[in-house]
């Protein structure tokens, strides 16, 4: 069905709605707090430090330096911190 290109996208939807709901009901169940960050966050373009934006990243640079303060920077990493203070903005908790 996946292969169904007028089902695709709504077969894919209702596959990560099942994930989502099935990760709340575990969260609340061991008494944690999933933290959202919406989807066009610009997580892996911005460096978590100085706040450079990097419009120029492209999806095959996996390592970038910043024009600002001249680090080196995995871009993973750097977004995997991004998010993580997204998250916690979001819900107006410091960010250390």
């Amino acid at each position: 069905m996946q292969k169904n290109q007028c089902l695709a996208q709504v077969i894919g939807d209702s596959a990560w709605n099942s994930f989502v709901t099935k990760l709340e009901y575990k969260a609340k169940w061991l008494r944690k707090t999933i933290l959202r960050i919406g989807q066009f966050k610009q997580s892996s373009k911005l460096y978590n430090v100085c706040g450079f934006h990097n419009s120029n990243l492209t999806l095959k640079d996996r390592e970038w330096i910043c024009t600002d303060c001249k680090t080196k920077h995995d871009r993973d990493i750097n977004a995997v911190t991004n998010i993580n203070k997204f998250s916690l903005q979001d819900q107006n908790l410091i960010v250390i």
